[in-house]
């Protein structure tokens, strides 16, 4: 398990990108549970187990057993402070999780606050084109 204080680290960056997105939070209250937080869409359609792993290398085990435990509509996300490469980011897609930075994380989620800043000074919503373009970044990701 990780350090309480790295836990509240990850869990406080990435509650502004989910947030910013649109996700609500939950994170299990279950000790034995394998994953850090819970991330759901307003529909409810979309679920992300996500996992904390400052290094990928010792969490491969916890992942397969995530994966295992968590049902058809939950994607497992991976969220590491390591830099990731071509390599890594495949073979997660191969082995059926989302790699993430959370660097990456954070810059998602830092366009996405901006964007509605910038709508709702001008007083209007998001453009289709620019909410595609975040969207599809989001995406390549998850």
């Amino acid at each position: 398990m990780l350090e309480r204080k790295v836990k509240q680290k990850y869990i406080k960056e990435l509650t502004a990108t989910f947030e910013a997105f649109e996700y609500s939070l939950q994170i299990p209250k279950n000790l034995g549970c394998t994953w850090e937080l819970v991330a759901t869409n307003l529909s409810g359609q979309r679920n992300y187990a996500v996992i904390f792993a400052p290094r990928i290398d010792g969490q491969r085990n916890n992942i397969r057993i995530t994966q295992k435990k968590v049902d058809d509509s939950t994607r497992v996300v991976v969220v590491t402070e390591e830099e990731l490469n071509q390599v890594e980011i495949e073979k997660s897609e191969e082995d059926g999780y989302a790699l993430v930075s959370l660097a990456e994380m954070n810059r998602f989620g830092v366009e996405m606050i901006e964007a509605r800043l910038r709508d709702s000074q001008s007083g209007k919503e998001i453009s289709e084109e620019e909410l595609d373009v975040l969207t599809s970044t989001k995406e390549k990701i998850f």
